[in-house]
């Protein structure tokens, strides 16, 4: 719960000041693939508030997005195979 609180706090600040939270993107990226869909598309959007103006970057947030994302459905579904 802590986690979603504080990803809601960089957020509002990535909209007013988005090169202040800058520092904070790997741990956002790392993020993206939590379990919690709540956390995983606070991450996602706050990324993407510190990337507009940077198309480039946005494309390259999305497809690493889209990856992490195959891979923790493939990680899950093997999960409930194994069961």
């Amino acid at each position: 719960m802590l986690t979603l609180i504080v990803i809601a706090c960089v957020l509002q600040v990535a909209m007013k000041h988005p090169a202040a939270v800058t520092a904070c993107n790997l741990d956002l990226e790392n993020l993206i693939t939590d379990t919690n869909r709540s956390i995983a598309t606070l991450a996602i959007t706050t990324l993407l508030k510190v990337s507009i103006g940077r198309e480039r970057n946005i494309s390259n947030k999305v497809e690493s997005a889209k990856c992490k994302t195959i891979i923790l459905y493939s990680n899950l579904k093997q999960d409930n195979s194994d069961r």
